[in-house]
């Protein structure tokens, strides 16, 4: 979940910021940012369902919070939780044309319906590649045996840099083996969550793997479409 979490954080802080709104709705807005931390900051199952209903509660009473309403980055914020996986995927896809609506009459931030729609596009793909074997099954296991090497150290308490780092220097050429002979490995031919780690793994290496996205995206690593840079994360 962190890494999602500084994906979106960046996102945030690269949004258009020429006139800064606060809104009018100051409690609104507080609301709309805690439940992005908790969303995006945690993987407490109860924690989660208890934010997607609140998410779904802001917008049956106030529909889609407009910059006037909460403010630029509460607005941005609020439209990220409703492209998250909280909410199931049909009441995403019927949220599209409305925020794009809201976009057209200038209530939302000018690139809010393209990284929703995105978004969306995103949940598809994943949701139609855990109803299909992977292509490449032998690709995903090796992917998932790379990762139980990387976050053994990750996950324990006072890790150590040293052998952190080692650890990853002794993945980088596995990992480079998988990007000449395969590129960015992609939902349908790993499945979501092998393809997942692997980004994650890129993100502990140098910074030759990490810029990879000028030449590989992520988005068409994992069957879509568009140019965005591997985002840059630190350790998970």
């Amino acid at each position: 979940m962190l890494p999602m979490f500084l994906m979106i954080l960046s996102l945030l802080s690269q949004a258009p910021t020429a006139a800064k709104h606060k809104g009018a709705d100051t409690a609104l807005a507080t609301r709309i940012d805690r439940l992005f931390h908790i969303t995006f900051s945690t993987d407490d199952e109860k924690e989660q369902a208890v934010a997607g209903s609140a998410i779904r509660e802001i917008y049956a009473k106030h529909g889609i919070p407009t910059v006037a309403d909460v403010g630029d980055e509460p607005v941005y914020q609020f439209v990220v939780l409703l492209a998250s996986d909280n909410l199931p995927i049909g009441f995403r896809a019927r949220l599209l044309p409305k925020i794009k609506e809201a976009e057209a009459r200038r209530e939302l931030p000018p690139d809010a319906a393209t990284f929703y729609e995105a978004r969306l596009r995103l949940a598809k793909a994943k949701q139609l590649a855990r109803t299909r074997a992977p292509t490449n099954p032998h690709l995903r296991d090796e992917i998932e045996r790379l990762v139980k090497i990387d976050q053994a150290l990750r996950q324990q308490k006072g890790f150590n840099i040293e052998k952190m780092t080692e650890t990853d220097r002794r993945n980088a050429a596995p990992l480079q083996t998988i990007l000449d002979k395969y590129g960015i490995p992609t939902y349908p031919m790993v499945g979501p969550q092998a393809a997942f780690d692997f980004v994650i793994m890129i993100q502990h290496q140098s910074p030759h793997f990490r810029e990879l996205g000028q030449e590989t995206t992520l988005w068409r690593g994992i069957g879509m479409r568009g140019r965005r840079r591997v985002a840059r994360s630190p350790d998970r």
